[in-house]
């Protein structure tokens, strides 16, 4: 299934207070058509910082790995960018099971480049569509890694050009035109209807989730920096911006044993720790002061009755803070 559960293992999933909020990770363009791209993009000398470090910190979250097609192919290309924004949302649809009544299970993304304009397009059609109104009102964070909202300064273009001219010489195919290029290139091509569209819509509807973005500092070779500040940046109040010392592939991969690396995942680590914490129903300490979130919740005081029973459409004020309370999101 492309909706890959790394943390927990499947089949190892801890019960109760565990399992309390969803992370899905969205690669970006892949030019060079790897297959293990989707993991690839979160690894660094065999380590993969969404199961080998992630966890440790944020104790409850449940972790995906999203993994799709790409690579900017010369077929069926009408309306890609949109299909796979809808085959996401049905694929997180069907992970969870939101109680009417009880707050949803947080939800928060996390994007590398062209990734991120599929998490706008997820947004932008679960505003739209009234089944995904739930969903949409779960995501409590996004977390975006050289997105290019204002295009690649034809850089990241270039590079997806270069692989789709690839694949049409292998297939034997003619050059295409200006109107069967891939829309995945569209979408990351500055002042292109399908960028202006989709960054203005996206700005029209996220008033309610909170925005980390990380832009990059370093030459991708000869392409020099792909997507600059400027880019890097979807520009609405409350933004978080923030620079990394990596270039465009490796600034969403940490190899934390190294110096350098620790660094740049510590600036990741404590603006994801933020958004996890804000979007649970009581802060949390994370185990910087050797507490974790389980541990936490037992002690907290039962207030249940304070809000009128009869009421059915609020749960009692105190149905997350009892420990008797179903309180894990499944």
């Amino acid at each position: 299934m492309p909706l890959h559960q790394v943390y927990p293992p499947t089949g190892k999933e801890q019960t109760g207070a565990a399992t309390c909020i969803d992370i899905v990770a969205v690669h970006g363009l892949n030019p060079r058509n790897k297959k293990d791209h989707a993991f690839r993009t979160w690894t660094k000398n065999g380590r993969n910082w969404l199961t080998d470090d992630l966890p440790g910190d944020l104790p409850g979250a449940r972790i995906f790995v999203y993994e799709y097609n790409s690579y900017p192919e010369n077929s069926d290309q009408k309306q890609r960018l949109v299909k796979e924004a809808l085959q996401l949302l049905n694929l997180i649809d069907s992970r969870r099971d939101d109680q009417p009544g009880r707050p949803p299970r947080p939800l928060i993304f996390i994007a590398h480049s062209l990734g991120g304009l599929l998490v706008k397009q997820c947004l932008v059609k679960a505003k739209m569509d009234a089944n995904f109104a739930t969903l949409f009102s779960a995501v409590k964070g996004l977390v975006f890694f050289g997105v290019p909202h204002l295009g690649g300064k034809d850089k990241l273009l270039f590079l997806g050009r270069v692989a789709q001219s690839a694949l049409e010489l292998m297939s034997g195919s003619a050059s295409l035109s200006k109107k069967d290029e891939s829309e995945f290139l569209d979408a990351i091509t500055g002042g292109s209807p399908s960028s202006d569209t989709l960054t203005e819509l996206f700005r029209g509807i996220n008033s309610h989730c909170p925005i980390v973005s990380f832009y990059e500092n370093k030459p991708t070779g000869k392409f020099g920096i792909v997507v600059d500040e400027a880019s890097a940046k979807i520009g609405l109040a409350g933004e978080y911006i923030i620079r990394l010392e990596a270039n465009h592939s490796d600034m969403c991969r940490f190899d934390t044993t190294k110096e350098q690396d620790h660094e740049s995942y510590l600036l990741v680590k404590k603006r994801v720790q933020t958004l996890f914490n804000n979007a649970l129903p009581t802060p949390v300490e994370t185990p910087s002061d050797g507490r974790s979130f389980r541990a936490l919740l037992p002690s907290a005081p039962a207030i249940s009755g304070v809000i009128d029973s009869g009421n059915a459409s609020h749960p009692p004020l105190g149905w997350w803070a009892d420990p008797r309370a179903e309180f894990a999101y499944r």
